[in-house]
């Protein structure tokens, strides 16, 4: 099924008002999530529920002015594949040359 992103207009002056709208909103059967954007609530869910039918029961259930702006589809963001980081060999120069260090010095000194 396809998710459904609706935006309603709700006047919200009220912190009251607005949270009941909001828990009217999200217990609505099919809605996942519900957000508020300044006077606006923005509802994702399933294909099942019906934008006409919550803008009718929150307006009668809140006493207030309810206006459906939109419907339609959620855009999914695509998430990215990290790759890890290719780690790259670099073989040594061919003019290098290794010497063993056999732990004393080349040199003598005389006391």
């Amino acid at each position: 099924m396809a998710k459904k992103k609706v935006v309603l207009k709700v006047k919200l002056n009220d912190p009251k008002r607005r949270q009941k709208t909001l828990q009217i909103a999200a217990g609505f059967p099919g809605i996942t999530s519900a957000s508020v954007e300044d006077d606006r609530i923005v509802l994702v869910g399933d294909g099942l529920f019906d934008p006409v039918t919550l803008t009718n029961v929150l307006r009668k259930r809140v006493s207030c002015c309810v206006e459906l702006i939109s419907v339609g589809e959620e855009k999914e963001k695509k998430k990215e594949e990290k790759k890890p980081a290719e780690c790259i060999v670099v073989p040594p120069p061919p003019y290098a040359c290794i010497v063993p260090d056999y732990g004393y010095d080349s040199y003598c000194t005389v006391m």
